[in-house]
């Protein structure tokens, strides 16, 4: 993710600064990103600025991550069957919040990766629409509470707290919020749960088909980067320790990813662009009516000049009329 400076609004930071977080002091002094959503890296990015370049596509430019986990650590919340972490992958100018599971990464297991992303542009010529007519958002032109960077989950996130604050005094606790916003709890839980998400639960008493968050209008992204994972298991026994049999007390995983191919590239365009418009029309207009650029002068002689012309001739007959 790049910094939660630049991705977060000073209100909301603050709120996530107060939390005893154990990597406090490198979340507040991180430094800013060389990476920009709609344009990507600048030239003065380094190898390590936030989010990290990936330098290929191929498993020799893989990242390979070892999780060490003390089984002292696992707690009463685990489940017995198994010990484990769940592994969300997204964007790095979107919160990890409501966003569904990647893959489970379970002891003694190797999980590999395969990513590939899809860069959705706009053209240039659609660049003067409004945002309703092109079905996207630049960044300057849609401007969030809680995030400095829109996105279409952000803005959803953001939605669906403002929600749940108008109707039931209180957010959820992974909702964005400010320092004086009450979190629900379990009094309000049922109301933020339904006036925060869409459609109705087949376990209500009445159905409340009111989507709550049409009206906020969460557009794509005119420059956006999406997502798509593929993941393989393979099973192995890294807990043993044969070196060090000390180190018995420790659960092991490991994750490879990389990307399956470089990019792909889509644009969003007109599907028909003015000049192709005016010449599909002067077509058809010739094909069937037999018109041309003459015919539209001649349709404004017929239907204007002609008409004042003739008015003119009878007062002028008019007159001479009364005259004689």
């Amino acid at each position: 993710m790049i910094p939660f400076n630049q991705l977060l609004n000073n209100d909301y930071n603050q709120v996530l600064s107060n939390l005893n977080h154990t990597k406090a002091d490198i979340i507040t002094n991180s430094k800013g990103t060389a990476w920009n959503p709609e344009i990507g890296f600048n030239k003065n990015a380094k190898p390590f600025n936030l989010p990290w370049k990936v330098t290929g596509d191929t498993v020799e430019d893989s990242i390979i991550i070892r999780f060490d986990l003390q089984k002292e650590e696992t707690g009463k919340h685990c489940p017995k069957t198994d010990k484990g972490m769940t592994l969300f992958l997204h964007s790095p100018t979107d919160i990890p919040a409501n966003i569904q599971p990647t893959a489970y990464i379970a002891v003694n297991n190797i999980a590999y990766i395969t990513t590939t992303f899809t860069l959705i542009t706009t053209s240039e010529s659609i660049s003067s629409w409004k945002p309703d007519i092109r079905h996207c958002y630049y960044q300057h032109e849609r401007t969030l509470k809680f995030f400095r960077i829109y996105t279409v989950h952000n803005c959803d996130i953001e939605c669906r707290a403002n929600n749940s604050l108008k109707m039931c005094g209180c957010v959820a606790y992974y909702h964005p919020r400010d320092i004086n916003t009450p979190i629900c709890g379990s009094e309000n839980y049922r109301c933020m749960r339904q006036y925060s998400n869409n459609g109705y639960s087949i376990f209500d008493k009445h159905l409340f088909t009111i989507n709550t968050t049409n009206y906020c209008n969460c557009l794509d992204v005119c420059t956006d980067i999406r997502f798509k994972h593929n993941v393989v298991y393979t099973h192995r026994n890294l807990t043993k320790n044969v070196k060090n049999p000390q180190k018995r007390n420790v659960y092991k995983s490991i994750i490879v990813m990389y990307y399956k191919r470089n990019w792909c590239s889509v644009q969003r365009t007109a599907l028909i662009s003015e000049n192709e418009l005016l010449g599909n029309i002067g077509g058809s207009l010739g094909l069937f009516l037999g018109a041309s650029i003459i015919s539209v002068f001649e349709l404004v002689y017929f239907f204007v000049v002609r008409l004042y012309v003739d008015r003119w001739n009878e007062k002028k007959k008019k007159k001479d009329l009364i005259l004689n």
